[in-house]
């Protein structure tokens, strides 16, 4: 499974909430929600099938990277 971005797209669109209850009934696992997005974890053939039921709204493979932050450099003394 992927995780995915749902997004929306314009004026017409269903809510981000209504859009994570379809993802859900589609058999997605809903990560997060935000104001005009949805992260999933779903299959290709689930994420093109949220897709076509959701009017207004896109989705993208989510791409985000976590890196942990190097810590700085202390100066000798």
């Amino acid at each position: 499974m992927s995780r995915f971005v749902l997004y929306c797209g314009g004026e017409g669109a269903v809510r981000p909430e209504e859009a994570a209850q379809t993802s859900r009934d589609a058999g997605a696992k809903v990560i997060a929600t935000g104001t005009g997005t949805v992260v999933v974890e779903a299959r290709p053939a689930q994420i093109k099938l949220i897709s076509s039921r959701l009017p207004g709204w896109s989705y993208t493979l989510e791409r985000r990277e976590v890196r942990k932050p190097t810590p700085p450099r202390r100066k000798a003394a």
